[in-house]
C-alpha cells in the first residue's frame, strides 16, 4: 500500500514540476490583465505569485548550477542545502498568501508554490 502512495506522490510531483512554468506564465499573464478584486486580495495575490516565482527560480537555479557529483565531496550537498531551505520557506509563504487571496487564482498560486517542495521530493526520490 505504501508503494502505491509513494508512486502516486511521485506522479503528482512530476506533473506539478512539469506544469509549474506553464502555470506561472498563465498566472502572470492574468495578473497583468488586471482583473478587478478588492485591495487585500489583490495585494496578497501579487505577493503570493511573486513568492511562488522566486521559489521556482531558486530551485531551478540550484539544479542548473549544481556541481558535478564526486563521491565523498561535501560541496554538492552544501550547495543543495543552501537552496533547499530558502526555496521551501519562500514556497510556504507563497502557499500562505495564495490561500489568503481567497479566489481561484489564489488556489493556482498555491498549487504552483507547493510544486517546489514536491520537486525536491521528486529529486530526493530519484537519487
Amino acid at each position: 500500500m505504501s508503494q502505491i502512495v509513494a508512486k502516486l506522490l511521485m506522479l503528482v510531483a512530476g506533473v506539478l514540476t512539469l506544469a509549474d512554468p506553464v502555470i506561472l506564465l498563465f498566472l502572470w499573464a492574468l495578473r497583468f490583465k488586471g482583473v478587478a478584486v478588492n485591495r487585500f486580495s489583490k495585494a496578497s495575490l501579487w505577493i503570493g505569485l511573486t513568492l511562488s516565482t522566486i521559489a521556482f527560480l531558486l530551485i531551478w537555479t540550484c539544479f542548473l548550477t549544481l556541481p558535478p557529483y564526486v563521491p565523498g565531496d561535501p560541496i554538492r550537498a552544501a550547495h543543495i542545502t543552501d537552496f533547499l531551505r530558502p526555496s521551501i520557506a519562500v514556497s510556504f509563504l507563497g502557499v500562505l498568501f495564495g490561500f489568503i487571496g481567497a479566489c481561484r487564482k489564489g488556489l493556482w498560486i498555491a498549487a504552483s508554490a507547493i510544486s517546489v517542495p514536491l520537486t525536491w521530493f521528486l529529486y530526493a526520490g530519484m537519487q
